[in-house]
């Protein structure tokens, strides 16, 4: 679970900083 949480947060933060 914790896992799976922490991929989602480096996700959108990733997507913010791409755009």
């Amino acid at each position: 679970i914790i896992i799976p949480l922490m991929g989602s947060m480096e996700n959108k933060l990733a997507r913010l900083n791409k755009i």
